[in-house]
């Protein structure tokens, strides 16, 4: 015979214990998850910074992969966006709330450089005289 089933006061806490453990995340339903939020992506160039100014104070922000962009916070409010290669990767920011805010960032290369202008095409002449008439020809 078991020694629960000889003591009827531990067979009673047992079968207390094994209802309270079979039911209590029954009762206790899925533990809240925090909400997240999308905002618009953010297009950035390699090498070249932008501001991104918040909507509600951040208390702590995260970027997905660092070797494509950085982030600088300058307050709560504002953050310095740096592309560093070409690719995607996203930006997270929390509120005081607990609420997280996703946006992905799009890190492009930097254009070519403008063409220089053309330098000035220095033209050739001739004149040709055959008696009292005279003509250039440009070349």
């Amino acid at each position: 015979m078991l020694p629960a089933a000889r003591n009827p006061n531990m067979l009673m806490a047992a079968s207390l214990l094994a209802v309270a453990a079979a039911s209590g995340p029954v009762l206790a339903g899925p533990p809240a998850q925090p909400r997240t939020e999308t905002a618009a992506a953010v297009s950035l160039v390699v090498n070249k910074s932008a501001i991104l100014r918040l909507e509600a104070p951040a208390v702590r922000i995260s970027v997905g992969n660092p070797a494509v962009a950085d982030i600088t916070p300058i307050n709560s409010r504002e953050i310095i966006l740096l592309g560093k290669s070409v690719g995607t990767t996203n930006l997270i920011v929390w509120d005081k709330s607990g609420v997280a805010t996703m946006r992905d960032l799009i890190v492009t290369p930097e254009p070519p450089p403008p063409p220089k202008p053309a330098a000035p095409v220095e033209r050739e002449s001739v004149e040709v005289i055959k008696g009292l008439n005279k003509s250039t020809l440009e070349f």
